[in-house]
């Protein structure tokens, strides 16, 4: 689904900059699909798969667990008090 997302955003980056060529004032299609392929590359850097493996010791497992809506596995949070960041684990049920 991203890819062909990413696809239709590059078809309108690539049309309506033709347009502009032309003389066809099609800014606003062109920042929409700027826009969308922003969104899908932001996306994918920011919001990262479910790790196969439990972290390190640093780590602390919190009470938070449920099944992920797209990969239909059971998953686990894991806190780092350090850098607050979070881990997202597959877990056995």
């Amino acid at each position: 689904m991203r890819t062909v997302l990413l696809v239709i955003a590059l078809l309108m980056m690539a049309g309506s900059a033709a347009g502009i060529v032309a003389g066809v004032p099609l800014y606003p299609v062109f920042v929409m699909g700027l826009l969308l392929a922003l969104a899908l590359l932001f996306e994918r850097t920011v919001y990262k798969r479910n790790l196969a493996k439990r972290p390190g010791p640093e780590w602390q497992r919190t009470k938070e667990a449920f099944i992920d809506p797209e990969t239909k596995e059971h998953v686990t949070v894991y806190f780092n008090p350090k850098t607050g960041e979070r881990l997202y684990v597959r877990s056995v049920v």
